[in-house]
């Protein structure tokens, strides 16, 4: 198993993780550029908090989830995590 120095990418897709279950990745937050949680319960902006302490991520995909069916959803995860650089495979 790597060291958890050397993780930069998780892949969860499709585990019916809920949003609250994100802060456990919180570990990584100092070294994680790309998180992809697509097809997952993730339902609120409150739970994308945890993801603010993310200074490196620049790739997050969150299709498929419900939170991305709601207003402003693109724009609010852009405000919130400014080093981002993809969302949802798209630039």
């Amino acid at each position: 198993m790597p060291d958890n120095k050397t993780i930069t990418r998780i892949e969860l897709s499709d585990n019916h993780l809920v949003g609250s279950e994100l802060k456990h990745l919180s570990v990584f937050a100092d070294r994680l550029v790309s998180l992809k949680v697509a097809n997952n319960k993730i339902d609120n902006f409150y739970d994308l908090n945890v993801l603010k302490d993310f200074k490196a991520l620049e790739n997050l995909d969150l299709e498929g989830n419900p939170i991305s069916k709601k207003d402003g959803y693109s724009e609010k995860v852009w405000a919130l995590l400014p080093s981002l650089k993809v969302l949802d495979n798209h630039d």
